[in-house]
């Protein structure tokens, strides 16, 4: 069993390899091979929740997620604000959140793949949280829906053990539209996680 080392300092993603992102298309490659992504790999259940979403919706909701991700990268990285407007309320949950829980950022937009089982994802953050070290997932949706953040998060810690690499918990965090936020330490579904690659490999092998 791979002897997992505690992800302590930036420099450590330096230990990851590289994998190639393309944004347009939300696609994973390696040696120009398209790895499915822990986002497509959980369609199955993702699909109960958001298939009966307007998908205008929806992609309103990613855009402004994509873009507070990034106003929380370039805060932590050069401690630098620019936000729209509409976006500050949840910009400053993030804010109360790094006072109120002592949060050290170490590394933000982590992309990866596992080592053995070739998928790929982008970790949000890792951070010391409560003095902890911490992997730390984003959500800027109105619900949070735990049990598939769970199995989600899974995925990515998996990922980030396969090269030896691991932290002291895993956590979510809900900022919201109005200022608040939720931050909530996670159990990782691995089960899950696993049962849902089995289920892509079935349909991959059937042609589907």
């Amino acid at each position: 069993m791979i002897k997992l080392e505690l992800f302590k300092k930036g420099d450590d993603i330096s230990t990851l390899p590289n994998v190639e992102f393309e944004d347009v298309n939300h696609v994973y490659r390696k040696n120009n091979v398209i790895l499915p992504s822990v986002t497509s790999i959980m369609k199955i259940l993702s699909d109960d929740i958001y298939s009966t979403i307007d998908p205008e919706i929806l992609a309103n909701a990613a855009n402004r997620g994509t873009s507070i991700h990034q106003a929380i990268e370039f805060y932590d990285k050069f401690n630098f604000t620019a936000t729209e407007e509409n976006e500050k309320p949840y910009f400053n949950a993030y804010l109360d959140y790094r006072e109120e829980h002592n949060v050290i950022p170490i590394a933000n937009e982590i992309k990866l793949y596992h080592k053995q089982l070739l998928y790929a994802g982008t970790l949000d953050a890792i951070a010391i949280v409560d003095g902890k070290v911490t992997l730390v997932d984003y959500k800027t949706t109105s619900v949070l829906h735990t049990n598939l953040v769970s199995v989600q998060l899974a995925g990515y810690l998996m990922a980030l053990e396969s090269w030896g690499l691991t932290v002291e918990q895993v956590a979510v965090l809900q900022i919201k539209k109005d200022g608040a936020y939720v931050y909530k330490l996670v159990d990782v579904d691995k089960l899950t996680f696993k049962a849902c690659l089995q289920i892509q490999d079935y349909k991959n092998r059937k042609g589907d």
